[in-house]
């Protein structure tokens, strides 16, 4: 349902205008991001609500965020760790996304560059389930990008994605550096532990 709430800041936001938006575009606007969400082939709030965005975007961070200094890759899903990746979650933006009738969840978001804090940034792409009690399971970093500016990750992010629904894999473009740093024949994403690892 389409989150009222936001209407009037969006429209100061997007800079009004128009002084009397249409009842068409007063329908389009969920979202602080309504202008992304008009041009995006693949929003995420075709699969959720505000609330369910939210839920989710914590959970993906918890599998993609640096584990607390206290977990291992062992407990780093553990309830008690939960706060700290809710603390976190604002460095996170969910670009794309998609599920196919398999169940099978495809992801792309920009997330801070390790040591950089949201200054600079690159793209995660990847997929995972759900089960019946509706927990992730099986989930997999397919592809990190190099470092871009955000409008960047989301070009190259678009290409890459629909690669990987189409593929579930970005085998093709693993030689091109420009749009893909990991995997690079030295790192390696281990669904086991849940992180990126280097090849033996």
């Amino acid at each position: 349902m389409k989150n009222i709430f936001y209407l009037g800041f969006v429209l100061f936001a997007v800079g009004c205008a128009s002084e009397n938006p249409s009842p068409a575009l007063e329908e389009k606007i969920a979202t602080k991001e309504v202008v992304a969400e008009e041009t995006n082939k693949h929003p995420v709030s075709a699969h959720y609500t505000e609330n369910e965005k939210d839920t989710l975007l914590v959970d993906l961070a918890s599998y993609i965020y640096r584990k607390p200094a206290s977990a291992t890759w062992e407990t780093k899903l553990d309830p008690k760790f939960r706060n700290y990746y809710i603390r976190n979650t604002a460095k996170f933006k969910i670009i794309y996304y998609h599920i196919d009738e398999d169940n099978t969840h495809y992801y792309y978001l920009s997330r801070p560059a390790r040591d950089h804090e949201g200054k600079q940034r690159r793209g995660v792409g990847g997929m995972f389930k759900r089960n019946e009690k509706n927990e992730i399971v099986d989930f997999e970093e397919v592809f990190n990008t190099p470092i871009h500016p955000e409008e960047k990750l989301k070009e190259i992010g678009l290409t890459l994605f629909e690669e990987m629904i189409a593929h579930r894999n970005v085998d093709n473009y693993l030689t091109d550096q420009n749009l893909i740093e990991w995997p690079d024949g030295r790192l390696f994403y281990s669904k086991e532990k849940k992180e990126w690892r280097y090849v033996d």
